[in-house]
């Protein structure tokens, strides 16, 4: 039975798919600097809409459950 050595196989040659050079995206951008600013004031109105509705409560002396 023969062993095979490494310097028996073909040799191959691998090459970089072409595809054309990327562009900057804006979208991508853009989602990437105010993303983090409309979280935190969807959750800041999220938060002052509570506060309120609880403040209400107390005020009228309510209390649900």
């Amino acid at each position: 039975m023969k062993r095979i050595i490494a310097d028996d196989w073909p040799a191959s040659y691998l090459q970089l798919f072409p595809e054309p050079p990327r562009r900057d995206d804006e979208y991508v951008h853009f989602i990437n600097n105010y993303m983090p600013m409309v979280l935190l004031v969807s959750f800041m109105l999220a938060v002052a809409a509570i506060c309120k509705d609880i403040v209400l409560e107390k005020e009228k002396k309510l209390k649900v459950l």
